[in-house]
């Protein structure tokens, strides 16, 4: 049975070329004995038959002796060789056919292509193919030296973008640079890492989600492109970005999962960019492995983790020092009074809030206004954040007067026409502080500046854009002008108090945030029973009632006892009042001693010095009109 031929189709440069097929009149055995000839480089006794084949062949003498070498290479069989050496020659017409076909726009590989045709006459096929070669990784060369250029220009685009704010357009450029350069995982890297710092700079100060995970997944492609093994220090950046990012989106989305990548990325890029190879980088690290670490503490409430963080921004200190890097030594003192802050606050220690205290104080020795004035402003309001804790856990006031001073200080610099959101921070901070000082100094032009504060800040601080912080403010409202209308015995207050309150329950809902939910109710009690003496309307007593009630499903005493025993003080104060004006005093006084006892039995748990003895007395005036 005969076979079925099988023609492969081949494209050439220059288009279609046909090539005649060439025959020798020469037998195997006088094919084998020239081939022998040529392999051993004893031709000149051949020369007649040589110059005969060459002619047959149509190619030079040397070329003709080139194709004999190779058959003799190749080790073809004896009664192939006329057909391989007629394969041969056809395809060497064929190649030299293709190599006269010009080469536009590139003078260098056509000098190449000439070259390796020159020698292809002289039958020096190895020296041909070296040339070729070495044209191939010349123009490699020049095509990669180009799309470094072009790389390189994107970069450069993608400079501008960032300039215009198009963050999205510089990280599509970055990306495209790091394509064109994909040959050199260095070079591709870099682009990658720029990549993916436009991505989180996007991401943090446009409120980008996607972004942020976008540069997530960048970081990883960068990570594959600079492998530890190989360039430790870079792998060692890509961890410290990683971390950067998984650190934005956490806080952002409130995801502790992502808090703790970021820290693992931290600890990552710490084991070798290590603080004798890279004692700079080393410290950034460990600021920013402080700043995971206090958000992961903040959230979970885990002092423990507070406290690694203040370990960690000291070590950045050991390196990041005032004289030698300045303003990255006042950020690191700024970021470790703002983790003492939380870690006092949190432990109910003084001695951490003096630390706090002295850390800003540090920080604004460099911070300062002419230099960085909006990091001047932040530094003060977190320096007054600081000193009001302080003046609250003190006796006297001057803590709150320094903490006022502050506040207003930032305020000079933290404008509601330039930062909107940090003023309105600002004066809610200094709404909170000039409110406590009003309650130890005598008059009421103190709270009534408190007011004032609260709602300028409630001016930016809208129910839609910001719902816990437009509710955390109007609390804070109703306390001030709760406070103000008992001290004014101005009803209007009262009832702008309990309006305030409402409001803030309007957002601060028992599933979203129960404390903060139970507090309010406590108060609303309070500002209702008060609103209660200066109206005499039993509503608003059965209305506290029903407000110290609901507070209580969350002041639990094992809980919070010491609010638990608050709450049911002032619970007991409205029953009692409560059985004068019912149908069922008998009920309502029951129900009041038994609150007061609860009372009285909390204070005792917590050691309440002050509110103790009270709700013993009241407990017996009780228990006596029971009598």
């Amino acid at each position: 049975m005969g076979t079925t031929g099988v023609d492969l189709a081949g494209a050439t440069a220059g288009g279609n070329i046909n090539v005649s097929g060439v025959s020798v009149g020469f037998s195997a055995a006088q094919v084998q004995e020239l081939v022998t000839a040529a392999v051993g480089s004893a031709t000149q006794q051949h020369a007649a038959q040589i110059a005969e084949l060459a002619r047959q062949l149509t190619v030079t003498q040397q070329a003709a002796i080139g194709l004999l070498r190779s058959l003799g290479n190749a080790n073809v069989s004896l009664e192939q060789l006329p057909n391989q050496l007629e394969t041969a020659a056809t395809r060497l017409l064929e190649l030299e056919r293709t190599l006269a076909q010009p080469i536009q726009g590139d003078a260098a590989a056509q000098v190449a292509r000439d070259a390796a045709r020159r020698l292809i006459d002289l039958g020096d096929f190895d020296a041909a193919a070296a040339q070729l070669r070495q044209g191939r990784q010349d123009a490699r060369k020049r095509r990669e030296d180009s799309q470094r250029i072009e790389a390189a220009m994107a970069a450069d685009e993608a400079g501008l973008a960032k300039v215009d704010l198009r963050y999205r357009d510089a990280a599509a450029l970055y990306a495209e640079a790091a394509e064109l350069v994909s040959f050199d995982a260095v070079a591709a890297w870099r682009y990658r890492l720029d990549q993916g710092i436009v991505l989180a700079v996007l991401g943090w100060e446009f409120g980008d989600n996607a972004a942020l995970q976008e540069a997530i997944s960048v970081y990883a492609q960068a990570l594959a492109l600079a492998p530890r093994g190989l360039v430790p220090l870079d792998w060692a950046t890509t961890q410290n970005n990683l971390g950067i990012a998984l650190s934005y989106l956490g806080k952002r989305k409130g995801d502790t999962s992502l808090l703790e990548e970021a820290v693992t990325a931290y600890r990552a890029a710490l084991e070798e960019g290590t603080r004798d190879r890279v004692p700079l980088d080393w410290a950034m690290t460990q600021n920013n492995l402080g700043c995971a670490l206090q958000a992961l503490g903040e959230r979970m409430g885990d002092t423990s983790l507070l406290e690694e963080a203040v370990t960690a921004y000291r070590a950045a200190l050991e390196e990041r020092t005032r004289d030698r890097v300045p303003l990255d030594w006042a950020m690191a003192q700024y970021n470790l009074g703002a983790a003492l802050l939380t870690l006092g606050e949190r432990k109910g220690d003084t001695s951490l809030l003096e630390e706090a205290v002295t850390a800003y104080r540090a920080a604004l020795e460099e911070r300062t206004r002419d230099r960085v004035p909006l990091n001047w402003a932040a530094t003060q309001n977190n320096l007054g954040n600081a000193l009001q804790m302080l003046g609250a856990r003190e006796a006297g006031t001057a803590r709150l007067q320094e903490a006022v001073t502050a506040y207003r200080a930032a305020l000079e610099e933290y404008t509601r026409e330039r930062v909107p959101r940090d003023w309105a921070a600002t004066q809610h901070n200094l709404g909170n502080a000039l409110r406590t000082l009003g309650e130890r100094e005598a008059g009421t032009a103190l709270l009534e500046e408190a007011v004032t504060a609260y709602r300028a800040a409630l001016e930016e601080y809208t129910r839609d854009r910001v719902p816990l912080r437009w509710a955390a403010t109007q609390h804070n409202l109703g306390i001030a002008l709760s406070d103000l209308g008992e001290g004014k015995g101005d009803t209007a207050l009262l009832e702008e108090a309990v309006t305030a309150y409402r409001a803030a329950l309007e957002e601060w809902t028992r599933d979203r945030v129960p404390p903060a939910w139970a507090m309010t109710q406590h108060n609303l009690g309070v500002a209702l029973s008060s609103l209660w003496e200066n109206k005499g309307d039993t509503v608003l007593l059965e209305q506290a009632v029903i407000a110290y009630r609901e507070a209580l499903k969350e002041y639990t005493r094992d809980r919070v006892p010491r609010d638990w025993a608050y709450s049911q003080h002032g619970l007991s104060n409205c029953l009692a009042e409560l059985a004068s004006h019912s149908a069922t005093p008998e009920a309502h006084l029951a129900a009041a001693i038994t609150h007061m006892e609860n009372a009285v039995e909390g204070y005792r748990q917590v050691g309440d010095g002050y509110w103790g003895p009270i709700a013993e007395k009241r407990l017996a005036e009780l228990q006596a009109r029971q009598k």
